[in-house]
């Protein structure tokens, strides 16, 4: 989760995942990865988002929402195109993996001036023509602010990845 600190992804995005979670609907062994630039601790993130989800909730939700925070960990960089960042939470998801391969999945809650930065720094430090598991990055709308700039970011993004690679989505 690119982006992990803001407003999109506390409210939206992780309140998202946590109700898939709650249908059984992750991977029994998926680690939820948040970056963003705000100095936090895994632990300090995790009570930021609690809150979003367990608004109103029973014992068994909030329950449930401890051991959903146990899959989330958190890493800052300086900016969204901090490739030793990158590279450090990378180690940190594969130590916690060990040896399983896994998917992985780039969710840009971000602005869109910073998604050509961040797809770079993803190529570099995640990349791997020969690993046989996916990458996927998800761009949400915004994508620009008019055609002009829309084309641009493509052009932008595509120098790193094609097209397979990409979703753009609205989250309404």
């Amino acid at each position: 989760m690119v982006g992990a600190s803001g407003d999109l992804a506390k409210k939206k995005t992780y309140p998202s995942l946590f109700n898939l979670f709650l249908d059984d609907l992750l991977p029994q062994n998926v680690v939820i990865y948040g970056f963003a630039r705000s100095p936090l601790t895994h632990d300090a993130f995790r009570q930021r988002i609690l809150p979003y989800l367990i608004k109103d909730a029973d014992d068994y939700v909030q329950e449930m929402a401890d051991v959903f925070l146990m899959k989330c960990y958190y890493a800052n960089g300086k900016a969204y195109n901090d490739a030793d960042a990158f590279a450090l939470a990378k180690d940190d998801v594969t130590g916690r993996l060990g040896n399983l391969v896994y998917n992985k999945l780039f969710y840009y809650a971000i602005p869109p001036n910073a998604f050509a930065d961040s797809t770079a720094a993803i190529h570099k430090v995640f990349y791997d023509p020969e690993d046989s598991m996916f990458l996927r990055i998800i761009v949400e709308k915004p994508f620009g602010r008019d055609l002009q700039t829309c084309e641009e970011l493509g052009v932008a993004i595509g120098q790193y990845f094609s097209e397979k690679y990409l979703f753009r989505i609205d989250h309404y």
